[in-house]
């Protein structure tokens, strides 16, 4: 059981309990998750947030561009060793 699960199992459920959620599962989205990759091109690489299924584009050149973060949902993405 993870923490958020254990905050919603809190007897006496109040605006403090609901107020750790929050924060947990804020902190939660810090932690990176790899993208799902769809296809790889020549020059990018497309996938989707595993969180939220939010559309993201690596873009291969000399200095690589990339999606941090979700845009949707804040998840922080790990494109280390992206491949379709």
């Amino acid at each position: 059981m993870g923490l958020l699960e254990t905050f919603y199992n809190i007897r006496g459920y109040n605006n403090y309990a609901k107020e750790a959620i929050e924060v947990v599962a804020a902190l939660e989205r810090q932690i990176p998750r790899k993208a799902w990759i769809e296809a790889e091109g020549e020059k990018t690489i497309s996938g989707f947030c595993p969180m939220c299924e939010h559309e993201l584009v690596y873009i291969k050149t000399e200095r690589p561009r990339y999606t941090s973060y979700s845009p949707q949902c804040g998840q922080k993405i790990d494109w280390r060793g992206a491949r379709a």
